[in-house]
């Protein structure tokens, strides 16, 4: 029975050919007779995050051609953060390109301010704008929901009758993409079943590597039989209708006549990922950890008072006096050339080249979908740097924090910081002497499993490349084991623990370290779940993100979690 209806799912199921998202059609010269179509898989921009785009250009010239996007515009309200892309074609042949938007997070207001330009042959229209159906209501604080277009049209308009307030987008599955950035904006997506069972597995998978991050999925099943399908795809033994994988949950419904206020009782409430990046508190480990920059008020001033005056009188009435002004411009730029040395010296003998910084981890271990998933805050104290700019692994989410913290000066308003059409990031993502922070998330393939083998004495074998100072477990039991000193590749034995020892552990790491509020949400999801492993580690390896190379990183403490896999 149940193999009839998951063939007849991948036969019958519409959702994946439905029409929905967003389209844009660049307006060309009436002369040309190349197209340029965009379009998306969500009909609304999200809060936070990116907005995945599908560009389709059709080059019917004789001649190879190369079209350019870029931002139209910077708003006020906080760091920008920009990217530029150029879509080579060849001549008489159509190109398809997947990019993701850089979406402003730190101020909600503005959302709607995303414009992008085209340029190239032919452009008659550049301007596009990004679609916002959201009202102004809404604040970062509400959580950004995502329905199948099939949902979307049977129970959205019911849902935002009854709360105004809500925010959501309808995501045509059809145009979904395979990778994890896409989807970080959401904090809940709802969708069928046989929306689910039918999905490709590589966007599947980036959609649940996304969840890792917090949010929430939720099924619609026509039944029973339905509703055992995703759990089997969850490797759900039990009957629950709800359970976490990780940092996410999951929730079944089965439809109903009254599906929709059932579905509006399960609806996220919880602060939208835009709201811990608006609301950031730099963690006070890495406050302590990171030396403020001191400034020499005094010798500032002088160094301006003279600067002013030799630029100024002395430029004119002596270096370059009447009847020889033409001087100025060969004495100008010197005195500026040799001001700006005397500040880099300055700023060299004082701090140095590059910088320090110290970052705290938390890698989330998928032995299912063979993946790491890692999160990482991180603060930094820069001296004189020579360069700025650095490319991160790929697939890697950059996002600066603006911390609230009263005396501390991570607020940069109007920064510029930009992402070249390579993936590397430029500007003012790293300055000379100051100090900045980041959340950093990164996907990544690996094998890395906790092997538990059960027993009279139970054991772990790690295949985590780091050595693991502690180790805590939960058993399928709910049975609490730990051990410590944990090597690669080494069996060991567990010694039996109180019941509420890793939870207590656990809480332990997060207090004394005192997380920030994107990170500490997950960490705090994953706790105290069965058949799964908490661990620490001094000694990461090569697990951290890097970034900027100039800086001397310290990772004082890299907390890991995951799924047992049970031999």
């Amino acid at each position: 029975m149940r193999l009839l209806l998951l063939l007849s799912i991948f036969l019958i199921s519409p959702a994946l050919h439905a029409a929905g998202g967003f389209v844009h059609t660049v307006t060309m010269d009436p002369e040309t007779r190349d197209s340029i179509t965009i379009s998306s898989p969500f009909n609304n921009i999200p809060t936070v995050g990116f907005m995945p785009l599908h560009i389709t250009i059709d080059n019917r010239s004789t001649e190879d051609r190369q079209w350019s996007l870029a931002p139209q515009n910077r708003l006020m309200g906080g760091d920008w953060i920009t990217a530029s892309w150029t879509f080579p074609v060849k001549a008489g042949s159509k190109a398809e390109f997947d990019i993701l938007v850089p979406l402003k997070s730190n101020n909600f207001n503005y959302r709607w301010g995303a414009q992008l330009s085209w340029s190239g042959p032919g452009v008659d229209s550049p301007m596009m704008q990004l679609p916002q159906t959201s009202n102004n209501s809404t604040s970062s604080n509400t959580p950004f929901l995502a329905f199948s277009d099939s949902l979307h049209a049977k129970h959205w308009g019911t849902l935002q009758s009854s709360n105004s307030n809500l925010i959501s987008t309808s995501v045509d599955l059809s145009q979904a993409p395979a990778d994890w950035r896409a989807y970080i904006g959401i904090d809940q997506i709802w969708m069928t079943s046989q929306e689910w069972l039918s999905f490709p597995a590589d966007k599947k998978q980036a959609l649940q590597q996304a969840l890792t991050l917090g949010a929430y999925i939720a099924f619609v099943c026509k039944n029973s039989d339905e509703a055992s399908l995703i759990r089997q795809a969850f490797n759900r033994p039990d009957t629950n209708a709800s359970w976490k994988v990780g940092s996410s949950h999951v929730n079944l419904l089965l439809e109903g006549t009254d599906t929709t206020s059932r579905i509006e009782n399960l609806l996220s409430k919880t602060n939208a990922k835009a709201d811990l990046l608006e609301d950031h508190r730099l963690s006070s480990y890495l406050d302590k950890a990171v030396a403020q920059i001191g400034t020499a008020g005094p010798l500032v001033l002088i160094f301006i008072i003279l600067f002013g005056i030799v630029a100024g009188p002395v430029n004119l009435f002596i270096l370059a006096p009447s009847g020889r002004r033409h001087r100025l411009f060969i004495t100008t730029p010197i005195i500026s050339f040799i001001g700006a040395l005397i500040l880099a010296a300055a700023i060299f003998i004082q701090d140095g080249t590059g910088g320090s910084g110290t970052r705290l981890l938390h890698v989330q271990v998928l032995p299912d979908q063979k993946q790491l998933v890692i999160q990482q805050e991180q603060a930094s104290r820069t001296g004189l740097l020579f360069g700025t700019s650095f490319t991160p692994p790929p697939g890697t989410w950059v996002q600066p924090l603006f911390s609230n913290n009263l005396g501390l000066q991570f607020n940069r308003s109007s920064s510029a910081l930009s992402i070249d059409s390579s993936g590397t990031f430029t500007g003012e993502w790293f300055r000379s002497r100051t100090r900045q922070n980041h959340l950093v998330t990164s996907v990544r393939p690996s094998r890395a499993a906790i092997e538990f083998t059960p027993g009279p004495a139970p054991s772990i074998v790690s295949s985590i490349e780091a050595e693991l100072d502690t180790l805590f477990i939960l058993d399928p039991q709910g049975k609490a084991w730990s051990a410590t000193n944990i090597r690669p590749g080494e069996r060991v034995i567990l010694t039996q623990a109180e019941s509420n020892a890793p939870r207590q552990w656990w809480s332990k790491q997060i207090t004394d370290h005192h997380l920030s509020s994107a990170l500490n949400t997950t960490t705090e999801a994953v706790a105290n779940q069965n058949t799964t492993f908490y661990a620490t580690t001094t000694n990461p390896g090569s697990l951290p993100i890097e970034t900027l190379p100039a800086i001397r990183w310290s990772t004082p403490l890299t907390l890991i979690s995951g799924p047992l896999t049970i031999k």
